[in-house]
């Protein structure tokens, strides 16, 4: 019995550390003359379920998408950092054997992350790199409606990955870039 017992609790601690390594570590915009033009959009993320997320990426990445129901995030995070900041437990997670009690059909899925930002009409003819630091295990990336870069290409943890935006940029408007994280 206690083997089986613990058998469970690494088999939910695996899952859990996992999900806990779907670190957004920092997105970061470039234009051509770092570090003047460049843009760290750290703030005012959301995050969601893809449990609750029912339409495709190229919906979420559009202005306008619902996400007064979305978790505020900043990054660097992780979805239990974020649930964590979001008051959606009642109770410590390091406590104990609390750990256990964050498990769910959620967190077999996938995770959103979503921002929208502006870039003025005075950047318009720069070079615009989006880059991804950390993403644990792959994802889905879309920007304003286009898929960008699929879970073929963004795969592999904790790596850094380097994606050319210059074309779907859109100045003085508001764009939107949706991250759909798998394990």
């Amino acid at each position: 019995r206690c083997s089986s017992d613990l058998a469970l609790q690494l088999r939910t601690m695996k899952k859990t550390i996992l999900l806990g390594l779907l670190i957004l570590s920092v997105l970061t915009m470039f234009a051509q003359n770092p570090p003047d033009g460049t843009r760290i959009l750290r703030d005012g993320w959301k995050m969601q379920s893809g449990l609750v997320v029912s339409v495709p990426g190229k919906l979420v990445s559009q202005p306008g998408f619902a996400v007064s129901t979305w978790y505020d995030v900043s990054l660097p995070t992780t979805v239990i950092a974020g649930l964590l900041k979001n008051k959606h437990y009642s109770f410590d997670p390091f406590y104990g054997n609390n750990l256990e009690k964050i498990a769910g059909p959620e967190f077999d899925g996938a995770w959103w992350f979503r921002k929208e930002f502006t870039v003025p009409a005075t950047e318009k003819g720069k070079h615009f790199s989006l880059i991804l630091h950390g993403i644990n295990y792959r994802a889905n990336v879309w920007l304003n409606g286009e898929l960008i870069a699929d879970e073929k290409s963004i795969v592999g943890p904790f790596r850094e990955f380097e994606l050319d935006i210059s074309k779907q940029v859109q100045f003085s408007r508001k764009n939107v870039v949706a991250i759909e994280i798998r394990r």
